[in-house]
C-alpha cells in the first residue's frame, strides 16, 4: 500500500513530523501495523527510541536508516550497483559483493554537489553576476528580477526565509527550463552532470566496481533529464 505525504520540513523537529504522517496513514488507511522504517538523513539511531515514544501503542518496532540506504534498496534490492538519489540534497550509495560506499549527502552548507539546491546556488549566484556586469548576460537575471520586488533585496529575502533552502533549490527547474537557449543556464547543468558523474565513478572505485557490468539508478527529484538516466552501464 502506497500514500503520497506532505516533506518534511528540514527546519523543524524530525520527530514530530514523522510521527504525524505515519500516524495520519494509519487513521486514513486503516492498515494494522507493528513495526515501522525509516530513512532518514536527519536521525540518528538513537531516534528510534524517541520516534517510537510518539506512535500509536499497536507500534512496537522502529528502525531508522540513512535514506541512501532506503533509497539503494527500493531501487536495486540487494544487487551490487550505483545508485544515486537527487531532490534537494543528493547522496549516492555503491555497493559491491563484499564493501558498501557512500559518496556526498553532507547538506547543502558543505556537500551535496550536482543538486538541485546546488543548481539553485549556482543559478543565484549567475544571475547576480550578470546583474553586475561581472560576466555574461543570462536569462536567469531576469527570473531572478521577477521573483523579488528589488532584486538587490534578494540576499537580505533569502537569508530571512525560514525555507530558504527549498526556495533555492526550486531554481533548478528554472534553470532547466532556459538551459535549451541560455548558455549560463546550460553550463550549470553540465557542471551539475560533471560533480553526479564523479560521484558514481567514486562509489564504483570503491566497491570494486570499475570495468564491469553493474545496475544504476538515478533518481531525480528536481532535476532534469539533461543530467543523467537510468539503466545499465559499464564503469570504466
Amino acid at each position: 500500500m502506497q500514500r503520497a505525504v506532505p516533506g518534511i520540513l528540514t527546519d523543524r523537529p524530525l520527530i514530530e513530523q514523522l510521527g504525524a504522517a505515519i500516524t495520519d496513514f494509519l487513521d486514513d488507511t486503516g492498515a494494522e501495523v507493528s513495526a515501522v522504517g525509516v530513512g532518514s538523513s536527519g536521525l540518528l539511531r538513537e531516534g528510534a527510541a524517541e520516534l517510537l515514544g510518539v506512535l500509536p501503542a499497536a507500534i512496537t518496532e522502529v528502525s531508522l536508516a540513512h535514506d541512501s540506504t532506503t533509497a539503494y534498496l527500493g531501487a536495486l534490492g540487494d544487487n551490487p550497483g550505483v545508485v544515486v538519489a537527487c531532490g534537494t540534497g543528493v547522496v549516492t550509495l555503491a555497493m559491491g559483493d563484499d564493501s558498501v560506499a557512500r559518496v556526498d549527502g553532507w547538506g547543502y552548507l558543505i556537500g551535496d554537489a550536482g543538486s538541485a539546491y546546488w543548481i539553485g546556488r549556482n543559478a543565484l549566484e549567475a544571475a547576480m553576476r550578470g546583474y553586475d556586469g561581472r560576466r555574461q548576460m543570462t536569462r536567469l537575471t531576469d527570473v531572478v528580477a521577477a521573483d523579488f520586488a528589488d532584486i538587490e533585496e534578494a540576499y537580505r529575502e533569502l537569508q530571512a526565509d525560514p525555507k530558504r533552502v527549498a526556495r533555492v533549490a526550486s531554481y533548478a527547474a528554472k534553470v532547466d527550463a532556459l538551459a535549451a537557449d541560455d548558455p549560463v543556464a546550460a553550463n550549470i547543468l553540465d557542471k551539475a552532470a560533471a560533480h553526479l558523474s564523479e560521484a558514481v565513478i567514486t562509489g564504483a572505485r570503491r566497491v570494486g566496481l570499475m570495468g564491469h557490468e553493474a545496475p544504476r539508478c538515478v533518481r531525480w527529484g528536481m532535476c532534469s533529464a539533461r543530467l543523467g538516466s537510468s539503466g545499465s552501464s559499464r564503469s570504466s
